[in-house]
């Protein structure tokens, strides 16, 4: 069986963040998912590095609808705001160590093109992404960045 786990702790720091639960139909059709099952398998796929559709029935929600609700939170800018609760949480616990932070970027192919793509510097000036990543001494990410190919 798959392991994938929502702590209580970290449902409830985000919980308010999200819209709230639909209720099925009078029609009936298929039943909403919850937010905490397509929580739970964001996070096993970001963990397992699976694909999304590999994953399992047996965790109650599809990788594609999953999908689907990591986008819309995205489009919503809703991780930003989950990401800064759980920083703001992190510094009293003692989980950040700000004295020494490390920087590093990659560029990444874009074969579908869009909006924050640019010429790559090394992929012959195809179209690609830049994504520089800076974290902290435990490992914690401070600061996520993505722009378009060689723009600052």
């Amino acid at each position: 069986m798959a392991d994938a786990r929502v702590p209580d702790e970290f449902y409830a720091v985000v919980a308010h963040h999200l819209p709230p639960e639909r209720p099925n139909g009078p029609r009936g059709g298929r039943p909403w998912v919850g937010h905490r099952a397509a929580l739970r398998v964001i996070g096993y796929v970001l963990a397992s590095g699976v694909r999304w559709a590999d994953v399992p029935a047996e965790l109650g929600c599809s990788g594609r609808t999953a999908h689907r609700r990591l986008r819309a939170r995205e489009e919503a800018g809703i991780w930003d705001q989950w990401y800064a609760d759980l920083l703001r949480l992190l510094r009293p616990a003692g989980k950040r160590d700000t004295d020494r932070v490390v920087i590093d970027r990659v560029y990444v192919r874009a074969f579908g093109g869009g909006e924050a793509t640019g010429p790559s510097p090394v992929g012959r000036g195809k179209p690609g992404t830049k994504h520089t990543l800076m974290v902290d001494r435990s490992g914690v990410p401070l600061s996520i960045r993505t722009a378009g190919g060689e723009r600052e």
